[in-house]
Protein backbone atom coordinates (compact mmCIF):
# COMPACT_ATOMS: atom_id res chain seq x y z
CA UNK A 1 0.00 0.00 0.00
CA UNK A 2 2.99 2.19 -0.63
CA UNK A 3 3.17 4.91 1.98
CA UNK A 4 1.23 3.13 4.70
CA UNK A 5 3.28 -0.06 4.40
CA UNK A 6 6.00 1.40 6.61
CA UNK A 7 3.62 1.68 9.57
CA UNK A 8 2.26 -1.09 11.73
CA UNK A 9 -1.38 -2.10 11.75
CA UNK A 10 -1.94 -0.26 15.04
CA UNK A 11 -0.39 2.96 13.69
CA UNK A 12 -2.67 3.10 10.67
CA UNK A 13 -5.93 4.59 11.95
CA UNK A 14 -7.91 3.45 8.93
CA UNK A 15 -7.19 -0.17 9.88
CA UNK A 16 -7.92 0.03 13.61
CA UNK A 17 -10.71 -2.51 14.24
CA UNK A 18 -13.99 -1.49 15.88
CA UNK A 19 -14.72 -2.07 19.54
CA UNK A 20 -16.01 -5.49 20.55
CA UNK A 21 -19.72 -6.06 20.11
CA UNK A 22 -21.89 -6.66 23.17
CA UNK A 23 -24.77 -8.34 21.33
CA UNK A 24 -24.61 -12.09 20.82
CA UNK A 25 -27.23 -12.51 18.08
CA UNK A 26 -26.12 -12.34 14.46
CA UNK A 27 -27.61 -12.94 11.02
CA UNK A 28 -25.50 -14.20 8.12
CA UNK A 29 -26.74 -13.65 4.56
CA UNK A 30 -25.59 -16.48 2.29
CA UNK A 31 -25.17 -20.21 2.88
CA UNK A 32 -22.22 -21.04 0.67
CA UNK A 33 -18.73 -21.73 1.97
CA UNK A 34 -18.30 -18.09 3.08
CA UNK A 35 -21.54 -18.03 5.04
CA UNK A 36 -21.03 -21.47 6.56
CA UNK A 37 -17.45 -20.65 7.54
CA UNK A 38 -18.56 -17.45 9.26
CA UNK A 39 -21.60 -19.02 10.92
CA UNK A 40 -19.60 -21.89 12.40
CA UNK A 41 -16.88 -19.63 13.81
CA UNK A 42 -19.46 -17.28 15.30
CA UNK A 43 -21.42 -20.16 16.81
CA UNK A 44 -18.22 -21.55 18.34
CA UNK A 45 -17.59 -18.10 19.85
CA UNK A 46 -20.97 -18.22 21.60
CA UNK A 47 -23.20 -16.33 19.16
CA UNK A 48 -26.72 -17.35 18.24
CA UNK A 49 -26.61 -17.41 14.45
CA UNK A 50 -29.36 -17.28 11.84
CA UNK A 51 -28.35 -17.98 8.24
CA UNK A 52 -30.60 -16.70 5.44
CA UNK A 53 -30.20 -18.26 1.99
CA UNK A 54 -32.08 -17.29 -1.16
CA UNK A 55 -31.94 -20.81 -2.61
CA UNK A 56 -33.92 -23.77 -1.31
CA UNK A 57 -30.81 -25.51 0.01
CA UNK A 58 -27.43 -24.50 1.35
CA UNK A 59 -24.43 -24.63 -1.01
CA UNK A 60 -26.69 -24.27 -4.06
CA UNK A 61 -24.58 -21.91 -6.19
CA UNK A 62 -20.79 -21.90 -6.60
CA UNK A 63 -20.50 -24.06 -3.47
CA UNK A 64 -22.50 -26.79 -5.20
CA UNK A 65 -19.36 -27.97 -7.01
CA UNK A 66 -18.85 -31.73 -6.61
CA UNK A 67 -15.26 -31.23 -5.47
CA UNK A 68 -12.91 -28.45 -4.40
CA UNK A 69 -9.16 -28.69 -3.93
CA UNK A 70 -7.86 -27.94 -0.44
CA UNK A 71 -4.29 -26.66 -0.69
CA UNK A 72 -2.55 -23.33 -0.07
CA UNK A 73 -0.95 -20.75 -2.31
CA UNK A 74 2.77 -20.59 -1.55
CA UNK A 75 5.58 -18.30 -2.67
CA UNK A 76 9.36 -18.20 -2.43
CA UNK A 77 9.19 -15.05 -0.33
CA UNK A 78 6.66 -14.45 2.47
CA UNK A 79 4.15 -12.40 0.47
CA UNK A 80 0.76 -11.58 2.08
CA UNK A 81 -1.19 -13.77 -0.37
CA UNK A 82 0.92 -16.81 0.48
CA UNK A 83 1.04 -16.15 4.23
CA UNK A 84 -2.72 -15.67 4.43
CA UNK A 85 -3.54 -18.83 2.50
CA UNK A 86 -1.00 -20.99 4.34
CA UNK A 87 -2.55 -19.92 7.65
CA UNK A 88 -6.03 -20.50 6.20
CA UNK A 89 -5.01 -23.96 4.98
CA UNK A 90 -3.76 -25.02 8.41
CA UNK A 91 -6.92 -23.70 10.08
CA UNK A 92 -9.12 -25.51 7.55
CA UNK A 93 -7.40 -28.83 8.26
CA UNK A 94 -8.06 -28.21 11.97
CA UNK A 95 -11.73 -27.52 11.25
CA UNK A 96 -12.09 -30.64 9.13
CA UNK A 97 -10.64 -32.73 11.96
CA UNK A 98 -12.93 -31.05 14.49
CA UNK A 99 -16.02 -31.77 12.39
CA UNK A 100 -15.04 -35.41 11.96
CA UNK A 101 -14.42 -35.73 15.70
CA UNK A 102 -18.01 -34.52 16.25
CA UNK A 103 -19.32 -37.32 14.07
CA UNK A 104 -20.03 -35.08 11.07
CA UNK A 105 -19.08 -35.77 7.46
CA UNK A 106 -17.35 -32.80 5.82
CA UNK A 107 -16.80 -34.73 2.58
CA UNK A 108 -13.04 -34.87 3.11
CA UNK A 109 -10.70 -36.91 0.87
CA UNK A 110 -7.09 -36.52 2.12
CA UNK A 111 -5.34 -37.93 -0.94
CA UNK A 112 -2.55 -35.32 -1.10
CA UNK A 113 -1.96 -32.85 -3.89
CA UNK A 114 0.92 -32.82 -6.36
CA UNK A 115 1.82 -29.62 -8.20
CA UNK A 116 3.77 -30.24 -11.41
CA UNK A 117 6.52 -27.74 -12.21
CA UNK A 118 4.85 -26.36 -15.32
CA UNK A 119 5.81 -22.73 -14.66
CA UNK A 120 9.15 -21.01 -13.94
CA UNK A 121 7.80 -19.74 -10.61
CA UNK A 122 7.18 -23.31 -9.46
CA UNK A 123 10.63 -24.43 -10.60
CA UNK A 124 12.14 -21.64 -8.45
CA UNK A 125 10.02 -22.76 -5.52
CA UNK A 126 11.18 -26.34 -5.98
CA UNK A 127 14.83 -25.29 -6.02
CA UNK A 128 14.52 -22.88 -3.08
CA UNK A 129 12.05 -24.74 -0.90
CA UNK A 130 14.32 -24.70 2.13
CA UNK A 131 14.44 -20.89 2.04
CA UNK A 132 10.67 -20.29 2.02
CA UNK A 133 10.28 -20.48 5.80
CA UNK A 134 7.03 -22.42 5.38
CA UNK A 135 5.77 -24.42 8.38
CA UNK A 136 6.99 -27.99 8.55
CA UNK A 137 4.84 -30.48 6.70
CA UNK A 138 3.16 -27.99 4.36
CA UNK A 139 5.08 -28.94 1.22
CA UNK A 140 7.95 -31.16 0.15
CA UNK A 141 9.84 -31.82 -3.07
CA UNK A 142 9.40 -34.99 -5.10
CA UNK A 143 11.79 -36.37 -7.68
CA UNK A 144 10.38 -37.50 -11.02
CA UNK A 145 10.37 -41.11 -9.84
CA UNK A 146 8.69 -40.17 -6.56
CA UNK A 147 6.06 -38.14 -8.42
CA UNK A 148 5.19 -41.15 -10.59
CA UNK A 149 5.02 -43.40 -7.55
CA UNK A 150 2.87 -41.02 -5.52
CA UNK A 151 0.35 -40.23 -8.26
CA UNK A 152 0.24 -43.68 -9.85
CA UNK A 153 0.81 -42.08 -13.26
CA UNK A 154 3.79 -42.41 -15.64
CA UNK A 155 4.92 -38.83 -14.99
CA UNK A 156 8.53 -37.97 -15.80
CA UNK A 157 9.04 -34.69 -13.97
CA UNK A 158 9.60 -33.57 -10.39
CA UNK A 159 6.85 -31.88 -8.43
CA UNK A 160 5.84 -30.20 -5.20
CA UNK A 161 3.82 -32.36 -2.84
CA UNK A 162 1.30 -31.09 -0.28
CA UNK A 163 0.96 -34.30 1.75
CA UNK A 164 -1.95 -33.20 3.96
CA UNK A 165 -3.93 -31.70 1.08
CA UNK A 166 -6.82 -33.28 -0.76
CA UNK A 167 -10.31 -32.41 -1.86
CA UNK A 168 -13.61 -31.66 -0.19
CA UNK A 169 -17.20 -32.12 -1.28
CA UNK A 170 -18.32 -28.48 -0.76
CA UNK A 171 -22.02 -29.18 -0.04
CA UNK A 172 -21.03 -31.67 2.66
CA UNK A 173 -18.52 -29.23 4.16
CA UNK A 174 -21.15 -26.49 4.24
CA UNK A 175 -23.81 -28.75 5.75
CA UNK A 176 -21.42 -30.04 8.42
CA UNK A 177 -20.63 -26.51 9.56
CA UNK A 178 -24.27 -25.42 9.53
CA UNK A 179 -25.17 -28.40 11.74
CA UNK A 180 -23.89 -26.49 14.78
CA UNK A 181 -26.41 -26.34 17.63
CA UNK A 182 -26.28 -22.53 17.77
CA UNK A 183 -27.07 -22.11 14.05
CA UNK A 184 -30.57 -21.88 12.56
CA UNK A 185 -30.85 -22.13 8.80
CA UNK A 186 -33.54 -20.36 6.76
CA UNK A 187 -33.66 -21.59 3.12
CA UNK A 188 -35.69 -20.00 0.32
CA UNK A 189 -35.35 -16.66 2.12
CA UNK A 190 -33.98 -14.10 -0.37
CA UNK A 191 -33.01 -10.80 1.24
CA UNK A 192 -33.84 -8.00 -1.18
CA UNK A 193 -32.65 -5.09 0.96
CA UNK A 194 -31.17 -4.20 4.33
CA UNK A 195 -31.77 -1.08 6.37
CA UNK A 196 -30.78 0.26 9.80
CA UNK A 197 -33.53 -0.20 12.35
CA UNK A 198 -34.78 -2.17 15.29
CA UNK A 199 -31.87 -3.46 17.34
CA UNK A 200 -29.47 -2.78 14.48
CA UNK A 201 -30.56 -4.06 11.07
CA UNK A 202 -33.74 -5.05 9.29
CA UNK A 203 -33.77 -7.57 6.46
CA UNK A 204 -36.46 -6.89 3.86
CA UNK A 205 -37.98 -9.15 1.25
CA UNK A 206 -38.92 -8.14 -2.30
CA UNK A 207 -42.23 -6.67 -1.12
CA UNK A 208 -40.49 -4.55 1.51
CA UNK A 209 -41.73 -6.66 4.40
CA UNK A 210 -39.42 -7.20 7.36
CA UNK A 211 -38.01 -10.74 7.34
CA UNK A 212 -35.85 -10.39 10.43
CA UNK A 213 -34.20 -7.92 12.75
CA UNK A 214 -30.74 -8.34 14.18
CA UNK A 215 -28.14 -6.31 16.06
CA UNK A 216 -25.33 -7.78 13.96
CA UNK A 217 -25.31 -8.62 10.26
CA UNK A 218 -22.70 -10.46 8.17
CA UNK A 219 -22.73 -10.21 4.37
CA UNK A 220 -21.50 -13.53 2.97
CA UNK A 221 -23.35 -13.42 -0.34
CA UNK A 222 -20.44 -12.85 -2.76
CA UNK A 223 -21.18 -10.20 -5.38
CA UNK A 224 -24.82 -10.02 -4.39
CA UNK A 225 -23.78 -7.70 -1.57
CA UNK A 226 -23.23 -4.98 -4.19
CA UNK A 227 -27.01 -4.51 -4.23
CA UNK A 228 -26.86 -2.94 -0.77
CA UNK A 229 -26.01 0.73 -0.41
CA UNK A 230 -23.56 0.12 2.42
CA UNK A 231 -21.44 -2.23 0.32
CA UNK A 232 -22.08 -1.14 -3.29
CA UNK A 233 -18.55 0.29 -3.57
CA UNK A 234 -16.75 -3.03 -3.05
CA UNK A 235 -14.34 -3.53 -6.02
CA UNK A 236 -15.32 -7.14 -6.68
CA UNK A 237 -14.49 -9.02 -9.86
CA UNK A 238 -16.81 -11.70 -11.20
CA UNK A 239 -15.12 -14.74 -12.72
CA UNK A 240 -16.80 -17.46 -14.73
CA UNK A 241 -15.38 -20.94 -14.25
CA UNK A 242 -16.30 -24.17 -16.00
CA UNK A 243 -15.50 -27.68 -14.84
CA UNK A 244 -15.44 -30.87 -16.90
CA UNK A 245 -16.26 -34.38 -15.68
CA UNK A 246 -14.99 -37.52 -17.38
CA UNK A 247 -16.18 -40.99 -16.41
CA UNK A 248 -13.33 -43.30 -15.26
CA UNK A 249 -14.26 -45.90 -17.88
CA UNK A 250 -13.07 -43.49 -20.56
CA UNK A 251 -9.58 -43.39 -19.00
CA UNK A 252 -6.70 -45.89 -18.96
CA UNK A 253 -5.09 -44.21 -15.92
CA UNK A 254 -6.50 -43.16 -12.58
CA UNK A 255 -4.53 -40.75 -10.39
CA UNK A 256 -4.20 -41.43 -6.68
CA UNK A 257 -3.94 -37.76 -5.72
CA UNK A 258 -5.04 -34.32 -6.79
CA UNK A 259 -2.77 -33.12 -9.59
CA UNK A 260 -2.26 -29.43 -10.33
CA UNK A 261 -0.77 -28.35 -13.65
CA UNK A 262 -2.19 -25.75 -16.06
CA UNK A 263 -5.43 -26.50 -14.24
CA UNK A 264 -6.16 -29.31 -11.81
CA UNK A 265 -7.46 -32.86 -11.82
CA UNK A 266 -9.41 -34.35 -8.92
CA UNK A 267 -9.59 -38.14 -9.03
CA UNK A 268 -12.65 -40.34 -8.61
CA UNK A 269 -15.20 -37.84 -7.37
CA UNK A 270 -18.88 -38.70 -7.34
CA UNK A 271 -19.17 -37.51 -10.94
CA UNK A 272 -15.92 -39.04 -12.23
CA UNK A 273 -12.52 -37.48 -12.70
CA UNK A 274 -13.04 -33.74 -12.33
CA UNK A 275 -11.04 -31.27 -14.44
CA UNK A 276 -10.91 -27.56 -13.79
CA UNK A 277 -11.21 -24.82 -14.32
CA UNK A 278 -11.66 -22.12 -16.92
CA UNK A 279 -11.08 -18.55 -15.78
CA UNK A 280 -13.05 -15.97 -17.72
CA UNK A 281 -13.58 -12.36 -16.70
CA UNK A 282 -15.82 -11.38 -19.59
CA UNK A 283 -18.51 -14.03 -19.93
CA UNK A 284 -21.78 -14.04 -18.08
CA UNK A 285 -23.51 -17.15 -19.40
CA UNK A 286 -24.09 -20.16 -17.18
CA UNK A 287 -24.34 -22.77 -19.93
CA UNK A 288 -21.67 -25.34 -20.69
CA UNK A 289 -19.35 -24.48 -23.56
CA UNK A 290 -18.10 -27.29 -25.83
CA UNK A 291 -14.78 -25.54 -26.54
CA UNK A 292 -14.14 -25.04 -22.83
CA UNK A 293 -14.97 -28.68 -22.19
CA UNK A 294 -12.58 -29.94 -24.85
CA UNK A 295 -9.81 -27.60 -23.70
CA UNK A 296 -10.12 -28.85 -20.14
CA UNK A 297 -10.07 -32.49 -21.21
CA UNK A 298 -7.16 -31.82 -23.58
CA UNK A 299 -5.09 -30.58 -20.63
CA UNK A 300 -5.62 -33.96 -18.94
CA UNK A 301 -5.30 -36.28 -21.91
CA UNK A 302 -1.65 -37.12 -21.26
CA UNK A 303 -2.34 -37.70 -17.57
CA UNK A 304 -5.35 -39.94 -17.91
CA UNK A 305 -4.75 -41.74 -21.19
CA UNK A 306 -8.17 -41.23 -22.72
CA UNK A 307 -9.57 -44.25 -24.53
CA UNK A 308 -12.12 -42.11 -26.35
CA UNK A 309 -11.66 -39.23 -28.76
CA UNK A 310 -12.30 -35.98 -26.93
CA UNK A 311 -14.85 -34.83 -29.50
CA UNK A 312 -16.85 -38.02 -28.99
CA UNK A 313 -17.20 -37.61 -25.23
CA UNK A 314 -20.55 -36.54 -23.87
CA UNK A 315 -20.17 -33.06 -22.42
CA UNK A 316 -20.60 -33.21 -18.64
CA UNK A 317 -19.61 -30.42 -16.29
CA UNK A 318 -20.70 -27.31 -14.49
CA UNK A 319 -20.42 -23.52 -14.68
CA UNK A 320 -20.23 -21.28 -11.61
CA UNK A 321 -19.13 -17.75 -10.74
CA UNK A 322 -16.58 -16.70 -8.15
CA UNK A 323 -15.84 -13.30 -6.68
CA UNK A 324 -12.34 -11.99 -6.10
CA UNK A 325 -10.32 -8.81 -5.72
CA UNK A 326 -7.36 -7.70 -7.80
CA UNK A 327 -4.89 -8.44 -5.00
CA UNK A 328 -6.09 -12.07 -4.60
CA UNK A 329 -7.07 -11.56 -0.97
CA UNK A 330 -10.59 -11.52 0.51
CA UNK A 331 -12.50 -8.64 2.06
CA UNK A 332 -13.08 -9.52 5.70
CA UNK A 333 -14.24 -7.62 8.77
CA UNK A 334 -16.30 -4.62 9.73
CA UNK A 335 -17.69 -2.72 6.74
CA UNK A 336 -16.21 0.79 6.53
CA UNK A 337 -18.50 3.79 6.39
CA UNK A 338 -17.48 4.86 2.90
CA UNK A 339 -18.50 8.52 3.08
CA UNK A 340 -16.96 8.99 6.53
CA UNK A 341 -13.74 7.28 5.48
CA UNK A 342 -13.41 9.56 2.47
CA UNK A 343 -14.15 12.58 4.65
CA UNK A 344 -11.66 11.66 7.37
CA UNK A 345 -8.77 10.54 5.16
CA UNK A 346 -9.15 12.55 1.96
CA UNK A 347 -5.85 14.39 2.54
CA UNK A 348 -3.57 11.48 3.55
CA UNK A 349 -1.24 12.25 0.62
CA UNK A 350 -0.40 15.68 2.07
CA UNK A 351 2.07 14.60 4.72
CA UNK A 352 -0.07 14.87 7.84
CA UNK A 353 1.01 12.81 10.83
CA UNK A 354 -0.93 9.57 11.28
CA UNK A 355 -1.74 10.47 14.87
CA UNK A 356 -3.86 13.42 13.72
CA UNK A 357 -6.45 11.17 12.09
CA UNK A 358 -9.46 9.63 13.83
CA UNK A 359 -9.88 5.88 14.09
CA UNK A 360 -11.55 4.08 11.22
CA UNK A 361 -15.29 4.80 10.86
CA UNK A 362 -17.49 1.74 10.36
CA UNK A 363 -21.14 1.05 9.57
CA UNK A 364 -22.45 -0.05 13.01
CA UNK A 365 -23.05 -3.77 13.33
CA UNK A 366 -22.27 -4.63 9.69
CA UNK A 367 -19.56 -7.13 8.67
CA UNK A 368 -18.47 -8.87 5.48
CA UNK A 369 -16.72 -11.98 4.20
CA UNK A 370 -16.38 -12.08 0.42
CA UNK A 371 -13.96 -12.23 -2.55
CA UNK A 372 -12.49 -15.62 -1.65
CA UNK A 373 -11.66 -16.45 -5.27
CA UNK A 374 -10.17 -19.80 -6.22
CA UNK A 375 -9.18 -20.74 -2.65
CA UNK A 376 -12.60 -20.16 -1.13
CA UNK A 377 -12.67 -23.51 0.63
CA UNK A 378 -9.81 -22.49 2.94
CA UNK A 379 -10.08 -18.70 2.78
CA UNK A 380 -13.66 -18.77 4.05
CA UNK A 381 -12.64 -20.67 7.19
CA UNK A 382 -9.97 -18.13 8.10
CA UNK A 383 -12.35 -15.27 7.34
CA UNK A 384 -14.90 -16.74 9.72
CA UNK A 385 -12.28 -16.92 12.44
CA UNK A 386 -11.29 -13.28 11.82
CA UNK A 387 -14.91 -12.16 12.08
CA UNK A 388 -15.54 -14.06 15.31
CA UNK A 389 -12.38 -12.68 16.92
CA UNK A 390 -13.25 -9.15 15.82
CA UNK A 391 -16.81 -9.30 17.15
CA UNK A 392 -15.76 -10.53 20.59
CA UNK A 393 -12.66 -8.33 20.76
CA UNK A 394 -10.22 -11.26 20.89
CA UNK A 395 -6.63 -10.93 19.63
CA UNK A 396 -6.52 -11.12 15.84
CA UNK A 397 -5.97 -14.53 14.29
CA UNK A 398 -3.32 -13.07 11.97
CA UNK A 399 -0.52 -10.56 12.41
CA UNK A 400 -1.03 -6.84 11.85
CA UNK A 401 0.27 -6.82 8.29
CA UNK A 402 -2.13 -9.56 7.18
CA UNK A 403 -5.06 -7.98 9.00
CA UNK A 404 -4.42 -4.80 7.04
CA UNK A 405 -4.07 -6.85 3.84
CA UNK A 406 -7.63 -8.24 4.11
CA UNK A 407 -9.24 -5.11 5.60
CA UNK A 408 -12.05 -3.78 3.37
CA UNK A 409 -10.74 -0.21 3.73
CA UNK A 410 -7.54 -1.05 1.91
CA UNK A 411 -9.10 -0.23 -1.44
CA UNK A 412 -10.32 3.19 -0.36
CA UNK A 413 -6.92 4.06 1.10
CA UNK A 414 -4.98 2.79 -1.90
CA UNK A 415 -6.97 4.93 -4.26
CA UNK A 416 -6.51 7.99 -2.07
CA UNK A 417 -2.76 7.43 -1.85
CA UNK A 418 -2.51 6.95 -5.61
CA UNK A 419 -4.79 9.90 -6.34
CA UNK A 420 -7.17 7.68 -8.29
CA UNK A 421 -10.89 8.35 -8.78
CA UNK A 422 -13.03 7.31 -5.80
CA UNK A 423 -14.91 4.01 -5.74
CA UNK A 424 -18.14 5.94 -5.27
CA UNK A 425 -18.83 9.54 -6.28
CA UNK A 426 -19.92 11.98 -3.58
CA UNK A 427 -23.51 11.90 -4.89
CA UNK A 428 -23.51 8.11 -5.15
CA UNK A 429 -23.27 7.96 -8.93
CA UNK A 430 -20.59 6.05 -10.81
CA UNK A 431 -17.38 8.00 -11.32
CA UNK A 432 -16.75 6.79 -14.84
CA UNK A 433 -13.64 4.97 -13.72
CA UNK A 434 -13.56 1.58 -15.45
CA UNK A 435 -12.57 -0.24 -12.25
CA UNK A 436 -15.32 1.23 -10.10
CA UNK A 437 -17.83 -1.57 -10.60
CA UNK A 438 -15.99 -4.66 -11.76
CA UNK A 439 -18.72 -7.19 -11.02
CA UNK A 440 -19.68 -8.27 -14.51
Amino acid sequence: MSRSDSHTYAEQPWFVPPAAETARDVVVIGAGVAGAGAAFSLAEAGFSVRVFERRETAAAETSAHPAAVVMPIISLKPAPVSRYHVAAYELTLQRIRALIERGLDPGWHPCGAVHLLNKPRLQKLYEGLAQTGLPAGIVTALSAAETAEYTGLPLQEPALLFPEAGWLHPPSFVQAQLAHERIRFFPAAPVDAIEPGGPGWRLLDEAGAVMAETPLLVLANAGDCLRFRESDWFPLIRIRGQLAYVAPEHCDRHPRSVICHDGYTVPATGVGHLMGATFDYHRDDDTLDRDDFENLVQRNQALLGLKTQIGALAMRGRVAFRSKCHDHLPMVGAVPDYAATMRDYHDITKGRSFKNYPKAPYVPGLYVTTAHGSRGMISSVMAGRILADQLVGAPAALDETLMAAVHPSRFIVRRLLRRQPPLRAADGRETGDASMNEWR
